[in-house]
């Protein structure tokens, strides 16, 4: 998140772009209540997503519905998942690759780095 100062570049251009993440991973409360507790002892803000938490942060965008699951005949198997659980994970996002790159080159030139490309 702290780009220009990890380089210790100023005029660095790669900037953050803060979107969270939300992790659908099938599990059900109490486990997902449980990753909360774990990401929050490293500092990391979360929180349980029900379906109409879900709908309530992306309208009709994503699904709360799971992925249909197929035998090997091709018939949709009945799935017992229970109610719907998610952790939304606040402050993740990404930064542009190709001003990263552009960014850590300069940063090594100014250090003496010797950059050898093919």
């Amino acid at each position: 998140k702290n780009w220009k100062d990890y380089l210790r570049d100023t005029d660095a251009e790669a900037k953050f772009t803060e979107t969270g993440a939300l992790w659908m991973l099938g599990y059900n409360q109490a486990s997902n209540a449980a990753m909360v507790d774990r990401l929050a002892r490293f500092g990391v803000g979360s929180d349980v997503v029900d379906a109409d938490g879900l709908r309530g942060m992306f309208g009709g965008l994503i699904s709360s519905e799971p992925m249909p699951e197929y035998n090997e005949a091709g018939d949709e198997v009945e799935q017992n998942l229970g109610a719907f659980s998610a952790v939304y994970e606040h402050g993740c996002g990404h930064l542009d690759s190709s001003t990263c790159l552009t960014d850590l080159l300069r940063a090594c030139v100014r250090d003496g780095i010797d950059v050898r490309f093919n």
